[in-house]
């Protein structure tokens, strides 16, 4: 006979929420990233021991949230539904240029089709042009375009965000990062290669400018990605040895007087600190949690944070010893490693294997 399981009401709720809620674009993680980046740029540090720099100045200012429903703890943002920004790759950065606000979305809208039309104009003719537009009416598509609504209006997946954080985002973090993101570096180069030919180069020029650098067109049938692709990583570990454990191995291999390449010695120096900024953000999240249950004037409430609490003191920083104790290091190694790259495919493997050593 088939069992009939019952979702608690906490879990209904939880469900509930990610359904009707609309996610908040949060500055800090680009905030503080940009604020450490910043003032490495004047020395001679190696790219990986500045990105390892900008990640832990995050991880030690960031807000957290401790969401009433929780019982595993760590989110990506302050925020119980909400999306950090990667400004420094620079994939959605038009996104936030353009679609926060009404009148830059029409402008931007009017501008890149005009181009595309030119284009369309003159290899086609007015005619051909006019004939083509009728044929889509009738079977129901449109011509390329974005749209006239911003983000906070949009039907699926709608965003808010803070008039202030809007306003910083707007005026301090969009303008210093122009022309430095890894998006706009990667399309220059591939601008100036021998790509693109005849015209097939003055049709890439002239196609409607989609916001987002999440894809480069390539060809009619290809595009490739601007960012990081699906991967598994390597949880076991930490569940098994712990953060702490890990940091050692990595202080001993820099010290043990082994020879090395510079490359070589700056990523274990890099590593390290991104550890570092594992470990600060794994206390702190400890922290806070103690702090919300020493405040907490329900009993029922106080025992579930005092519970909580007593798995995030011991993981992810040494080895989990219950099945409780397995999920909240995965977790919080996971909410880490999502706010260094956002918006990635990193699967979770296979959680069976992962989980079983310590049921």
């Amino acid at each position: 006979m088939e069992r009939q399981y019952m979702a608690s009401e906490r879990i209904q709720r939880i469900r509930r929420r990610y359904h009707e809620e609309v996610p908040v674009i949060s500055i800090e993680r680009a905030k503080y990233y940009t604020e450490k980046w910043k003032k490495t740029e004047t020395g001679n540090l190696p790219l990986g021991i500045r990105v390892a720099l900008s990640l832990k100045n995050v991880y030690e200012n960031m807000n957290l949230n401790i969401d009433p429903d929780d019982r595993i703890v760590g989110t990506w943002t302050e925020n119980f539904l909400g999306v950090p920004i990667d400004i420094e790759k620079g994939i959605f950065n038009d996104v936030l240029k353009i679609e926060l606000d009404k009148q830059s979305v029409i402008l931007h809208q009017v501008k890149t089709n005009l181009n595309f039309y030119k284009y369309l104009i003159k290899k086609y003719g007015v005619f051909k042009l006019y004939n083509s537009a009728r044929k889509l009416k009738r079977i129901g598509a449109d011509m390329p375009g974005i749209g006239t609504k911003t983000m906070s209006e949009r039907k699926v997946n709608p965003y808010r965000i803070g008039i202030g954080d809007k306003k910083f985002l707007q005026n301090d973090l969009l303008p210093y990062w122009e022309g430095k993101t890894l998006a706009e570096i990667f399309h220059k180069e591939l601008k100036n290669s021998d790509i693109y030919k005849g015209d097939m180069k003055d049709f890439v020029a002239a196609l409607p400018r989609d916001t987002a650098s999440y894809w480069t067109f390539l060809s009619p049938g290809a595009v490739t990605c601007t960012w990081q692709g699906h991967l598994i990583l390597d949880h076991k570990t930490p569940i098994r040895d712990g953060l702490l454990k890990m940091k050692e191995r990595i202080s001993s291999e820099l010290s043990n007087g082994k020879e090395m390449s510079e490359e070589e010695r700056d990523f274990l120096k890099s590593a390290g600190i991104a550890l570092d900024g594992v470990i600060i953000y794994a206390r702190r999240l400890a922290e806070k949690v103690k702090s919300e249950a020493d405040k907490e004037t329900d009993p029922e409430r106080r025992k579930t944070l005092s519970e909580i609490y007593e798995r995030c003191s011991r993981v992810p920083l040494h080895p989990a010893t219950t099945f409780a104790e397995a999920v909240q290091s995965f977790w919080t190694v996971k909410t880490a490693v999502e706010l260094a790259v956002p918006l990635n495919a990193h699967g979770p493997g296979r959680l069976d294997q992962l989980f079983f050593p310590v049921l």
